[in-house]
């Protein structure tokens, strides 16, 4: 059956289902976790699932966070900390990884409480996920605002990362290695195969597979 809805009905629906069809629209998504430290000493976890690559030298991140009209404990430890790390979810995984997106206080640290293991690297205050296949610790860049919607958009840079299996020649990290998961709106997730990798478009030229 189709479906069409014009700009009226959509500020008119429902606001769960509003805001579930605007984001399954994007399709599946990376889903990682990103840990970061309070002053009190607290890890803190929560899965997010709305990046952006921003650049790759330097290799910059972007993360969005949502209006600030409710506590948001990883963008108040990494403004603090000037630190926060960001990790994959590996497969086994997936249902503790949105146990994180509950709302736990300040004091209680989503490791403990969803059976996840932090570490650290060097003097970096971002606790990375001991179980996930690929973590990498980002240095705090800049905020910023987003239009009037009220979402800031953190930007990240990348000072160190792992990961379980090594890159290819290229430098391309295959995402069907780790067993990992991926997500569509705010409660969906989904384990993705490989179709294949294509060689560089270039016009009136054929593709090759890679």
């Amino acid at each position: 059956m189709s479906f069409s809805i014009d700009a009226a009905q959509i500020a008119q629906a429902e606001t769960r289902f509003r805001a579930n069809l605007i984001q399954t629209a994007l399709g599946f998504k990376a889903v990682m976790l990103m840990g970061t430290h309070n002053k009190e000493g607290v890890n803190n976890l929560a899965i997010f699932n709305n990046f952006i690559h921003i650049s790759a030298n330097p290799p910059v991140i972007g993360v969005q966070f949502r209006p600030a009209n409710m506590e948001r404990h990883s963008l108040e430890n990494l403004l603090a900390t000037g630190y926060f790390s960001l990790n994959q979810v590996p497969e086994s995984y997936w249902k503790q990884a949105h146990q994180t997106s509950a709302k736990y206080d300040a004091d209680t640290s989503e490791f403990e409480a969803c059976g996840f293991t932090p570490k650290f690297h060097a003097n970096f205050l971002a606790p990375m996920v001991a179980e996930s296949p690929l973590s990498m610790v980002l240095k705090f860049q800049e905020q910023i605002p987003l239009g009037t919607t009220g979402v800031t958009l953190v930007l990240g840079e990348i000072v160190y990362l792992q990961s379980n299996t090594a890159p290819l020649p290229d430098g391309f990290i295959e995402p069907t290695e780790n067993n990992i998961i991926t997500s569509a709106g705010a409660d969906g997730y989904y384990t993705a195969q490989k179709k294949g990798r294509l060689s560089y478009a270039r016009p009136f030229e054929d593709l090759s597979e890679i």
